[in-house]
């Protein structure tokens, strides 16, 4: 089968969706399917960029003539540009990772014109009740509704669904989608790609003390989670806890310095944007992992991605208590569930560090990962359901 997935982000460094498709394209090369990413250039504004990544995946990168974080699936020049490109091309199947312009456009030429098969998936929730409720009063105001217009108007056009967890599932079937045409799954954990490394050799080599605690973050912030998690550690640090809190990867926090004033500054630590080894080593060193983030329609409904690192490195969890982790947390003794305010996350970091248990939460997170979210697992399922689009069964 030839594949093509097709996602609005940047490569490597635009956000979980380029890399969600390429777990899955890694998953489907294995299966010794034909595949090829189309993505967004980090730079380029004229011309694609071809190459070949992960064993013979093809990795197409458009240009977009719209320029650092504005580069995230809007420009209409990017979407001609990719329509004239597929023209000459032929695809088995078209996976779209969203509905942005960039992507749903071509996914829809691809089907109508090229007669592929059309999948769109539901990773993440933009608009009704989504992130763009969250960010600025522009986006608000007139953002929200575009977004939720991509996002809903196009799903019907699919020969086949993938939804990532449930609240996303009762949304799609609300809307009308055939429950037929849809399958559920999580994102999945690169074990197979995961090093265990020494906690101590590693610590040493990023001037880390063995007896210092350590409390991680990782990937992009919300204002919301960055509100939470500073004023945590604020209380933490006015009140002589020495931990150190260390934020590995993009966190895109625009007002960092800021959020740093009452923060003891020699035991806060950031990456920036970091490679796959490093960010192994850098999860290596911690000892919690936090996921803070405040409850809306999205957070609560909308799986976490960072999560799944988190339990491929084999770690104990503090979180806020999300709808969509809460089942998995009662079920498998990873870590600790919290109120969304700094009052409570104190309070569970310090059960957390108090805990004997701890490396036994972090045996169970990484048994999770190797077992209901290895990435093996979740492809399989996977490439029974494109053949079932493919054939058009119902």
């Amino acid at each position: 089968m030839k594949i093509l997935f097709i996602v609005h982000s940047v490569s490597y460094k635009g956000g979980g969706a380029f890399f969600h498709a390429l777990q899955i394209a890694k998953g489907m090369k294995k299966l010794n399917h034909t595949v090829s990413i189309l993505s967004t250039s980090q730079k380029g504004c004229l011309n694609f960029k071809t190459s070949y990544i992960e064993n013979g995946i093809e990795l197409l990168e458009s240009p977009d003539i719209l320029g650092g974080k504005a580069r995230n699936g809007w420009d209409l020049y990017n979407v001609f540009r990719r329509i004239l490109l597929l023209n000459n091309r032929n695809y088995d199947l078209t996976y779209c990772l969203d509905c942005r312009p960039v992507v749903i456009f071509p996914g829809l030429f691809m089907k109508f014109f090229k007669k592929s098969k059309l999948i769109i998936e539901w990773l993440d929730l933009f608009g009704r009740g989504g992130t763009a409720s969250e960010r600025s009063y522009f986006i608000k105001m007139f953002m929200k509704h575009i977004e939720q217009f991509f996002e809903e108007s196009f799903r019907k056009f699919a020969d086949g669904s993938v939804i990532l967890g449930e609240q996303l599932y009762n949304r799609a079937v609300k809307m009308g989608l055939n429950k037929k045409n849809i399958i559920k799954i999580f994102h999945g954990c690169d074990i197979d790609d995961c090093k265990q490394l020494n906690k101590k050799i590693m610590r040493k080599k990023y001037k880390y003390d063995e007896h210092d605690k350590i409390i991680g973050y990782l990937g992009q912030m919300r204002n919301s989670t960055a509100d939470l998690l500073f004023e945590t550690f604020e209380l933490f640090h006015k009140n002589n806890y020495n931990y150190n809190l260390l934020l590995i990867g993009n966190h895109k926090i625009t007002d960092l310095n800021n959020r740093l004033i009452n923060i003891n500054k020699s035991l806060f630590r950031e990456t920036g944007w970091i490679s796959k080894v490093h960010l192994q080593e850098y999860l290596s060193i911690v000892d919690i992992c936090i996921l803070p983030f405040k409850k809306s329609i999205s957070t609560n409904n909308i799986w976490p991605s960072k999560i799944n690192d988190y339990l491929t490195s084999g770690k104990p969890i503090v979180a806020t208590n999300l709808a969509v982790i809460e089942r998995m947390f009662i079920d498998n003794n990873i870590g600790i569930l919290s109120d969304d305010n700094p009052k409570s996350f104190i309070k569970n970091i310090n059960i957390m560090f108090k805990n004997k248990d701890l490396i036994k939460m972090g045996r169970n997170s990484q048994n999770l990962a190797k077992n209901k979210f290895h990435w093996d697992n979740i492809n399989n399922k996977l490439d029974k359901f494109f053949y079932k689009v493919i054939k058009g069964e119902r």
